[in-house]
């Protein structure tokens, strides 16, 4: 029974780390880069790791006018550089906006698939 339990349980991760895989291959891939606009940071410290990270939640409105609001998990240089209200480079998916990232993470996607960043070298927010 305990083995059951166990390949369902890694039959269930490995569906759901697939499909956050292959939304990244498609932002990095089919991402259309809009700006979007901060509307909260939150700092967080990794008790474990020592680092610094935090929570960005963004929105943005796609070309057809809808409206879209995320929150991302981002590293120290990116939380620094945004501030609330700054506007923020995203790339989100045209037939699915909700599936959104800021450009530095589908810029990092990208360098892993040997592809050339979508913009220029910073962060992505003014």
């Amino acid at each position: 029974m305990a083995y059951l339990i166990g390949a369902s349980f890694f039959g269930l991760f490995s569906v759901l780390i697939t499909l956050w895989l292959f939304r990244r291959w498609r932002l990095a891939n089919e991402g259309v880069v809009v700006r979007g606009r901060v509307v909260e940071k939150v700092l967080t410290f990794g008790k474990a790791t020592r680092s610094v990270a935090g929570i960005i939640k963004y929105d943005f409105l796609t070309p057809r006018g809808e409206y879209v609001e995320k929150s991302v998990v981002v590293g120290e240089a990116v939380l620094i550089e945004c501030e609330e209200g700054s506007e923020i480079d995203v790339v989100y998916l045209k037939d699915n906006p909700d599936i959104s990232e800021t450009r530095q993470m589908v810029d990092t996607a990208r360098a892993s698939l040997k592809l050339p960043p979508l913009s220029a070298a910073s962060n992505g927010c003014q």
